[in-house]
């Protein structure tokens, strides 16, 4: 696990403490070489040559964030490399929310983007509530709780006990206002949310994330941010916004509803409680823009059919 490590130290120190303990979140303070950790590791693998190693690094962000990225990268091909010249097979795997600058040959990208997809839902409900029909639920994850984890909470706490299940309808309805139900799924990655975002972008979302139940598209964004932001060159900054947000999986394609998008529901409840406790403020207090927009396309749409009404 890397949550906690900034800098390439850290991941050398955790690297051994993980090598001499078993541990994957100690660090120590002792200084160790690049090439010491490598003949370290190269030891441990010689009991094993035959095999196919893998070795994880877990939640690497934050060396993202820190700038410390080109030396974690340098040092993955550094083991790579010396790996290969001694005769071990060898592969490296990290993870983050955060993209790093990847090239070369033998690497790869795979982008975890968040569960919506049917089939992964239904397989992930059925284990977890076995014996139990759940294909009625399915929605409620692809519009609610789209990462493994809340589905599963979905299953234990909802589905599991024949006792306490209720209809598709009457669950939608509590699984957005059982807050006990959203702080099991989100509280331990909420600390988590500004290490992923900066602070401009999470007040920008508080505009149309408010409920987990929010659609739009990108032209209803561009609607809401041209009446809130007064910026140069405004069509270059909103490309590089959306970019930016897309780069760091903030938005998803609602299923099976074209072109409209949804904010990560993690995002949306850290909105609800930074509102709450006053740590984010919406700009403009009068009221949320996006409602406006949408009351303004609602009576337009009113007014079009009172008229083709009376033709």
């Amino acid at each position: 696990m890397c949550k906690r490590l900034a800098t390439l130290q850290d991941i050398l120190a955790t690297v051994m403490a993980t090598i001499r303990q078993g541990c994957t979140f100690s660090t120590s303070s002792n200084t160790y070489t690049e090439a010491f950790v490598l003949s370290q590791i190269q030891s441990l693998l010689q009991r094993c040559e035959k095999h196919h190693h893998i070795f994880v690094f877990h939640k690497c962000e934050s060396l993202r964030t820190s700038g410390r990225d080109h030396e974690f990268l340098a040092f993955l091909t550094k083991m790579i490399k010396f790996w290969w010249s001694v005769g071990f097979m060898v592969s490296v795997v990290f993870s983050t929310f955060k993209k790093f600058p990847l090239s070369g040959l033998n690497t790869g990208l795979v982008e975890v983007y968040m569960l919506t997809d049917p089939i992964d839902i239904k397989a992930l409900l059925e284990h977890h509530a076995p014996g139990v029909d759940v294909t009625g639920y399915i929605k409620i994850c692809q519009k609610f709780l789209c990462f493994p984890e809340a589905v599963v909470r979905l299953a234990e706490a909802y589905l599991v006990d024949y006792a306490t299940q209720s209809s598709p309808e009457d669950l939608e309805k509590r699984v957005l206002v059982d807050e006990h139900f959203q702080s099991l799924i989100f509280d331990k990655r909420v600390d988590d949310v500004e290490g992923w975002l900066q602070k401009d972008d999470l007040e920008l979302l508080m505009y149309f994330g408010s409920s987990v139940d929010s659609t739009f598209t990108e032209e209803n964004l561009i609607e809401v941010l041209k009446t809130q932001m007064d910026v140069y060159r405004f069509d270059q900054w909103v490309q590089s916004l959306f970019k930016r947000l897309k780069d760091n999986y903030v938005f998803r394609a609602v299923y099976e509803s074209g072109n409209r998008l949804a904010v990560h529901p993690l995002l949306v409840y850290y909105s609800k409680i930074a509102k709450t406790q006053g740590t984010l403020e919406i700009k403009d207090q009068s009221c949320n823009s996006f409602t406006v927009f949408v009351c303004h396309l609602l009576k337009n749409t009113e007014k079009n059919i009172l008229l083709h009404g009376k033709k």
